[in-house]
């Protein structure tokens, strides 16, 4: 929440050791509170006593719930500047509202699971005056804040849409 609110440079500020600044170039590995997705590597003996995924996750934020729950389970997350990949960012998922509205549905459980009351209320509400506040630039914003505003709501995932052709 204190990164949302605050931005991310005053967390590294108060806190830097679990916050590492994005701008030093690493050499040792380097804890971290999370990996993205792209490259992600998880040991099979951690990633099973954590139960693996939490499937309330459909297309986002399951890799900061991943590494709070190995967190939670005496596991660290690490950086390895060694390695080596190239992610094609976006290339997964196509930008529309519904996408849109997935990353908020899971952006919203991930607060209500690891978070106050109070704390995902102004989480919230945040986020509704942000996407609010855009509503001129692209209607689509509007409806992200109204989509918020009434709570995010699970059951209007993509999962509950998905169909199996034959």
């Amino acid at each position: 929440l204190g990164s949302k609110l605050l931005g991310h440079g005053f967390v590294r500020l108060l806190n830097p050791d679990s916050y590492p600044s994005t701008r030093q170039v690493y050499t040792e590995p380097t804890r971290v509170p999370f990996v993205m997705g792209s490259t992600l590597f998880v040991r099979v003996s951690a990633f099973n006593k954590i139960g693996g995924f939490d499937i309330a996750h459909f297309l986002y934020v399951e890799e900061e719930d991943l590494g709070k729950r190995l967190l939670n389970a005496g596991f660290y997350t690490y950086l390895v500047p060694q390695a080596e990949y190239i992610h094609f960012t976006g290339q997964s998922t196509v930008k529309n509202f519904d996408v849109a509205k997935e990353y908020y549905i899971s952006l919203f459980f991930y607060f209500r699971k690891y978070h106050s009351w109070l704390a995902c209320a102004l989480f919230r509400a945040y986020y509704f005056m942000k996407l609010g506040r855009k509503f001129r630039r692209d209607s689509m914003y509007g409806r992200l804040a109204w989509f918020i505003g009434r709570g995010s709501p699970m059951r209007e995932s993509l999962r509950y849409k998905q169909t199996i052709k034959n």
